[in-house]
């Protein structure tokens, strides 16, 4: 099993692929709560994805972002399965790789994140950290734009528009930790072809109980770290956005 040594020169947070979703002005028109809780994404399958990524190699920056490149394309053809099978309208998100944090289109990069998804202009920004790059440790990046994607879909199906209506922490946190089930079960459906994601899932999922999630001080809206491994466990389990109503769920289980 290859382990990364996860350093955290700013924030445990960042190692974790805990994101930072920038909010768009208010929409004026009411969104109904079953867009949130029954929405038609959640009857939908990834299956068996064939992504082409293969692994990054460790100590390349320029060979970690075209295995980013490619499981970014991967992350359209499952998404666009999934919209399908829903009837909906799919479109995939522009995404910038940086080597170091700037200006981006809803502002500064924010110093505390290593990714975050800018619902304004559907743009993911992922910033390109040493440390999984040093290791070649595919499965950080992937994890980190597969849950960045997750976002995205929220916005594109109303979920996102839905939760700017409930105040308080608590549907932050039903976001997060659905885009963390939403990442799960991507990247179940591209386990049997991107060597190391299998191998390694067991000690993903140990490491955010342990570690992931909300930390001393910082706001509660992320969710707790076991909260955080169950619903990226409860996604990979399925490999089917279906698993993911957070929604639906109890407080004590988006706490």
């Amino acid at each position: 099993m290859t382990r990364i040594t996860r350093y955290f020169a700013i924030a445990t947070l960042i190692a974790a692929g805990t994101l930072l979703a920038t909010p768009p002005a208010q929409a004026s028109a009411k969104v109904p709560k079953s867009v949130a809780t029954a929405n038609p994404l959640y009857k939908t399958r990834f299956g068996s994805v064939n992504c082409g990524a293969g692994t990054p190699r460790a100590g390349s920056r320029a060979s970690y972002r075209t295995f980013l490149i490619k499981v970014n394309t991967c992350l359209a053809t499952a998404w666009r399965k999934s919209f399908a099978q829903a009837g909906k309208k799919f479109r995939a998100p522009k995404m910038v790789l940086v080597n170091k944090r700037g200006n981006t289109s809803c502002g500064k990069f924010p110093s505390r994140f290593v990714g975050y998804y800018c619902y304004n202009t559907e743009t993911l920004y992922i910033y390109m950290w040493s440390t999984p790059i040093k290791n070649g440790y595919g499965l950080w990046g992937a994890e980190l734009l597969a849950h960045e994607y997750g976002h995205h879909i929220q916005g594109l199906a109303g979920i996102r528009a839905y939760s700017l209506q409930v105040p308080g922490n608590e549907s932050s946190r039903r976001l997060e930790l659905q885009a963390q089930c939403f990442s799960g079960a991507f990247l179940r459906s591209v386990s049997g072809s991107i060597p190391g994601i299998a191998e390694n899932w067991a000690y993903e999922i140990d490491w955010y109980k342990k570690n992931g999630g909300d930390q001393a001080g910082a706001p509660a809206d992320h969710g707790s770290g076991p909260n955080n491994s169950y619903w990226l466990n409860r996604g990979w389990k399925t490999a089917s956005p279906g698993s993911c109503n957070t929604w639906s769920a109890g407080r004590a289980r988006v706490a």
